[in-house]
């Protein structure tokens, strides 16, 4: 059997195809190429631009910063003692606190011993009037309740030697005797 041979149309096609391609490819070079001299073109008038309008900002800007210059030192040497005086500031105020916290720690201690020894004052003191207390108890009111009780007990005396008299009791006297004996 033989080989199948493609038709004459597929190769006319084929040809047709590269031909189209070549012709696409050419284009697309020819573009580039304007595009490669615009841009070259931009460059050179942007160039001149800056040339001519950032060049003078540049000069400007530089006698700006060399006028500034001197001030910008001054504000520097004058950061640089306000910070040496802060630092001062700061240590005397460091000093100032202890000072304070000692003064503080002393007073809160003195305080402390005080109130220890109002403590004790009032303790003693308590105890103190507790032992008068107790011997105005024993030296007064001991001795008036004795007595009340040997009036309380001649008084019922007399009034059984005054019953046999002939006087009679009532209710409320024997009531009255018997409040008494309590």
């Amino acid at each position: 059997m033989a080989p199948n041979l493609a038709p004459d149309w597929f190769y006319l096609f084929v040809a047709l195809f590269v031909v189209i391609m070549a012709v696409a490819l050419v284009l697309q070079l020819a573009t580039l190429i304007g595009l490669l001299l615009a841009v070259k073109k931009l460059q050179v008038r942007l160039e001149q631009t800056l040339d001519k309008k950032v060049d003078p900002l540049l000069d400007s800007a530089k006698s700006v910063l060399d006028s500034a210059r001197p001030m910008i030192e001054e504000a520097r040497e004058q950061a640089q003692r306000l910070a040496v005086t802060l630092d001062q500031a700061q240590e005397m105020a460091r000093g100032q606190l202890t000072r304070i916290d000692q003064l503080l720690t002393e007073a809160t201690d003195r305080a402390r011993l005080e109130i220890i020894r109002v403590d004790e004052l009032v303790a003693d003191t308590v105890h103190r009037v507790e032992q008068t207390t107790d011997l105005i108890q024993r030296s007064v009111v001991r001795p008036v309740k004795e007595m009340q009780a040997v009036a309380i007990g001649i008084l019922a005396a007399v009034q059984v030697l005054l019953r046999r008299g002939g006087f009679r009791s009532t209710p409320e006297r024997a009531t009255q005797d018997e409040e008494l004996f309590i």
